[in-house]
């Protein structure tokens, strides 16, 4: 479903999210041939701070 969430860094619409060592939603950056689990997709632009929403949908990606 959709949630509300604060953002920890500058993110684009449908970019995949992790959380930061805080709880906040960033963008997922692996690392080539690093694992991430994802939590969900942004739903809008949004920079450190801001309040808004993401889709959650658990997953994981491999950096390129």
């Amino acid at each position: 479903g959709v949630v509300t969430v604060e953002f920890g860094g500058t993110v684009t619409r449908g970019a995949l999210l992790i959380s930061d060592s805080v709880g906040r939603a960033v963008a997922a950056v692996p690392a080539a041939g690093a694992n991430n689990r994802t939590i969900g997709i942004a739903l809008v632009d949004a920079v450190s701070g801001d309040k808004s929403s993401m889709l959650l949908s658990p997953g994981l990606i491999q950096g390129a």
